[in-house]
């Protein structure tokens, strides 16, 4: 004669099985959404570094001595559509030090969103940063 089993040797029961493959599939879909989410940032970061990168070697040109429109042909081309402008250079007198020429460098990129994931929409990220130098003698 056979002896009944325990509760604990019997095993699970189908429902209990199912109900543990869909939390974790639950939790699997969320892993690889956050996934998607995260590669799309490392998309956006990349994107702002290489401009910012190119608003500082421009800074430094202008630093160096270059026009603006030197600077602007030597440039290489963004990938991303990063425009680089120049405001009209001025002189401004800075009390102990003297005149100093100046301009401002601004970058203008467009950042595209992904809806879909983060739910943004494409948007415009502006920097710009004064610069100043001294006078060139001609």
């Amino acid at each position: 004669m056979r002896k009944p089993l325990s509760h604990s040797s019997r095993g699970y029961s189908l429902i209990e099985v199912l109900l543990a493959s869909a939390i974790l599939m639950i939790g699997v879909g969320a892993a690889s959404t956050m996934t998607v989410v995260l590669n799309k940032q490392e998309e956006i970061n990349l994107q702002v570094s290489r401009g910012t990168a190119r608003l500082e070697a421009a800074a430094r040109m202008f630093q160096m001595g270059l026009s603006p429109a030197q600077i602007s042909t030597l440039l290489p081309a963004d990938p991303d559509g990063g425009a680089i402008s120049f405001t009209t250079v001025g002189t401004v007198n800075i009390p102990g030090v003297g005149d100093m020429e100046s301009t401002v460098c601004s970058l203008s990129l467009a950042i595209e969103g992904d809806g879909a994931f983060t739910g943004a929409t494409a948007a415009t990220r502006e920097e710009s940063v004064t610069l100043y130098r001294t006078p060139l003698v001609p």
